[in-house]
């Protein structure tokens, strides 16, 4: 949806706002697993305007093996 980084703007850090929908989830559920060779800050909101607190759902992490 958004991104920004070194190659927009010359020094900026990276960054990005997606939407992830059902269709690039995992079918059991979830994200596929992956890594990062950075740090990493994730935030949520949901899709209401009147409620952007209000996900509609449960978000779960799991840092290798512990939830």
């Amino acid at each position: 949806m958004v991104w920004l980084g070194d190659g927009v703007v010359k020094g900026s850090p990276y960054t990005e706002a997606v939407w992830l929908w059902p269709k690039a989830a995992d079918p059991n559920g979830g994200f596929p697993q992956h890594v990062h060779d950075h740090d990493e800050v994730l935030g949520f909101f949901g899709t209401d305007t009147g409620k952007v607190l209000d996900l509609g759902g449960e978000i779960e992490f799991w840092l290798e093996d512990e939830k």
